[in-house]
């Protein structure tokens, strides 16, 4: 089976859902080395995980399940509007 991992980031202030990451991992351990990675290179969910300001939820799921990475398009309407 595949897993992920989904956590939720809580701002202390409001108690409202910032952000959320999901790591996926096709192997046993592959979605919590990703969340490791991360963790050690991204100092806004480092300091949310070390105030307990985190939901974190795993999932063994179906490797079918695993999105595709989507190229993006250089004219994508999503993107912020330069300032």
């Amino acid at each position: 089976m595949a897993e992920k991992i989904v956590v939720d980031i809580i701002d202390p202030v409001d108690g409202e859902i910032k952000v959320t990451h999901t790591f996926w991992g096709r192997k046993d351990g592959e979605a919590r080395t990703n969340y490791t990675h991360h963790l050690a290179s991204c100092e806004y969910f480092l300091a949310a995980v070390e105030a307990g300001n985190v939901i974190e939820e795993e999932f063994e799921i179906d490797e079918r399940e695993i999105p595709e990475a989507e190229e993006a398009d250089e004219d994508d309407d999503d993107q912020l509007p330069e300032e």
